[in-house]
């Protein structure tokens, strides 16, 4: 099975590219962001393409208990699942309590949403239906994330450290963290989508869609679950694998890895694997490979991949992961990478 997945993950497929574009039209309006233990919900106005006026949008930024004003802290953007809220992550994923620990402030915006009963969603670049509702579909949420930024270094100047900034989104959230990855490569030192993708495909399979070729090189962790009915390991393209009611086809684990693999000058060989499955039965395990750029690439970005054998569509697996273990993880990925000023991926030479 071990040899299976990682031949897998190996296969080769077209490399593709696709055009997304978004000027920010801004008009912020903001309460200040203070450098104080706990949570503030930050709301500001936001004024995207095709909506001049503008919509309240809101984020959360927690702090760990014990503030030093002399000290520089690093940041982490979390952003939430289709259907979810700033709120709900902070409650859900318990991110919090690994941050509290190692000193780290972290933000979790919230998207959009057509009804807010049915909670917010990211417009992530995909659309067929998978950005969960036609309003999100419009909206300049990269535009978001840099005002986001600009503010919280603005407010916090001399207490952020920009050279180590991350984001980490699940499902609707990881597929628009890998849009905002390919987007800001400027802003984020290494990035994490959970349960997300790179491409979808129309149901007739006629049209597709992928995100833009990245800007720059972008250090990735990809979280995968061999067993999420949502975002299907495999895609659901293949016959009969498709989810009843979904309006769209979504892009296998391998077409990510490609993606990022190719757009950070990577072998698709790993350079490191690693088995966890110590207290874990032969279906249950975790299997993590590292792709590292070629030393004539000039190339910066690793790509890791995180396959959660059993996994399903969740932020980690509490099933296979302890509880907290995994978030515990994702902060040991983001502490190794620091923002350097790497040149564009056009000009950083051949693979």
């Amino acid at each position: 099975m071990k040899k299976m997945l990682a031949g897998f993950v190996l296969f080769s497929l077209l490399f593709v590219t696709s055009a997304y574009a978004a000027k920010p039209v801004s008009k912020l309006k903001a309460n200040g962001i203070r450098l104080v233990p706990g949570n503030q919900t930050i709301t500001m106005n936001w004024a995207s393409p095709g909506n001049s006026e503008g919509n309240k949008r809101t984020f959360i930024v927690h702090t760990p208990p014990k503030v030093d004003k002399k000290k520089v802290y690093p940041v982490v953007f979390i952003f939430h699942g289709g259907g979810g809220s700033g709120a709900k992550a902070l409650e859900q994923y318990g991110f919090d309590k690994t941050a509290d620990t190692q000193g780290v402030i972290v933000v979790y915006p919230t998207g959009t949403s057509s009804d807010p009963r049915h909670g917010y969603t990211w417009n992530n670049g995909l659309g067929f239906g998978l950005n969960l509702n036609a309003k999100a579909d419009s909206v300049d949420d990269v535009g978001f994330v840099r005002e986001i930024h600009k503010k919280l270094t603005t407010d916090l100047s001399g207490n952020i450290d920009k050279q180590r900034v991350y984001a980490a989104g699940v499902s609707n959230g990881g597929m628009f963290t890998n849009l905002l990855a390919a987007q800001t490569g400027d802003l984020f030192a290494a990035v994490c989508s959970i349960a997300g993708t790179t491409e979808s495909w129309s149901l007739d399979s006629s049209k597709r869609r992928t995100l833009p070729t990245p800007k720059m090189p972008m250090n990735v962790l990809l979280v995968r679950g061999t067993q999420d009915s949502t975002i299907m390991y495999f895609g659901d393209r293949i016959e009969g694998m498709h989810r009843p009611g979904s309006p769209t086809h979504n892009g296998d684990t391998t077409s990510m890895l490609r993606y990022w693999a190719v757009a950070n000058r990577c072998s698709l060989v790993p350079a490191r694997e690693n088995v966890e499955n110590s207290r874990l039965s032969e279906n249950r395990y975790v299997l993590t490979q590292t792709f590292l750029p070629s030393a004539r690439s000039g190339a910066s970005g690793e790509v890791t991949l995180m396959t959660i054998i059993g996994g399903t569509h969740s932020w980690g697996d509490p099933k296979i992961i302890a509880p907290g273990e995994f978030n515990n993880s994702l902060w040991k990925f983001f502490n190794k990478y620091k923002k350097t000023q790497p040149r564009s991926i056009r000009s950083s030479g051949g693979m």
